[in-house]
């Protein structure tokens, strides 16, 4: 079965000690709540409905995607 010296596994743990304080996160991100990014700034991009709605920011990632296909990596 698993007499082999391949299927051995070897385990080294180590203990170590570091920055002990914990800290609480669970209320920092509130998506229904975000708080705005002074630094971001949507660039434009092709968007299907454009002519129509105007050019919409902050949509979904996939919309980009969808859109922009490869080219997506330059717009963020």
């Amino acid at each position: 079965q698993f007499n082999s010296p391949e299927a051995q596994a070897q385990f080294n743990i180590q203990h170590s000690t570091f920055n002990t304080q914990i800290v609480d996160f669970r209320d920092a991100i509130r998506p229904k709540k975000p708080l705005p990014d002074p630094e971001f700034e949507s660039k434009r991009y092709y968007q299907v409905y454009e002519q129509k709605y105007g050019f919409q920011p902050n949509m979904s990632i996939l919309d980009l995607l969808f859109n922009e296909g490869n080219e997506a990596i330059f717009f963020l």
